[in-house]
């Protein structure tokens, strides 16, 4: 069920790289490039919303053994959270690698998008923890139907959704830096993209931090 979930964003990022590299992708203009390398590391992502927005979906009857269990709630998030990663890491470079190959971005961005993807993944997993305990709906065994949703939890999974995208735009704060501060001359692109992506990483990693224990909490009640 998650190789399904998983399989049709995964075409859908082929078609788009496909798209762009029989465009002539190659003459995009160099400040446009941080862009993409943000967005390639963004865009998977948004494949996982399903998994990441409902994280006891799939768990079914296995959810009982998490209630049952003896240990603080804090760590079934983050647990949850830490099983999403090794996929999200993996598509994301993916991608970021076949963008890297066709409009040979700068290895300074390139680092920068990796960071950028870290941040990401922390602000999704926060609002899938969010979500998951406020609107969790079952998923039908064999497929990535829900069974049994009321017409409000319809409408706050459509919500959820558009909140998924939302939570992305602070991911392109630090190549908009990139671009401003280029222009004012004060500092290259790269390097102010690079300096903001590491510190909006450790603001975004401290906020986590901060909001898993209470979310730990709203689990238990």
């Amino acid at each position: 069920e998650v190789k399904m979930a998983l399989a049709t964003s995964m075409l859908g990022f082929l078609t788009l790289f496909a798209m762009m590299f029989f465009s002539h992708g190659r003459t995009m203009g160099a400040g446009a490039r941080p862009f993409i390398a943000t967005a390639a590391v963004v865009l998977p992502l948004f494949g996982m919303a399903q998994l990441m927005l409902n994280q006891f979906g799939f768990d079914r009857a296995g959810f009982r053994m998490l209630v049952l269990s003896p240990m603080p709630r804090w760590q079934i998030l983050l647990g949850k959270n830490l099983a999403l990663l090794p996929m999200a890491v993996s598509i994301s470079l993916f991608v970021l690698l076949l963008v890297k190959l066709v409009l040979a971005i700068p290895w300074l961005a390139i680092v920068a998008a990796c960071l950028q993807l870290g941040t990401a993944f922390l602000l999704l997993s926060m609002l899938g923890n969010l979500f998951s305990l406020f609107v969790p709906y079952w998923i039908s065994p064999g497929s990535l139907r829900p069974t049994k949703v009321p017409a409000m939890t319809s409408i706050l999974i459509v919500l959820s959704h558009l909140l998924f995208s939302t939570a992305m735009s602070p991911i392109f704060l630090p190549p908009i830096a990139g671009w401003l501060f280029a222009s004012a001359g004060w500092l290259p692109a790269a390097a102010a993209n690079l300096l903001f992506s590491a510190m909006e990483l450790a603001i975004i990693l401290a906020l986590y931090r901060l909001t898993l224990p209470g979310l730990g909490d709203l689990l238990q009640k």
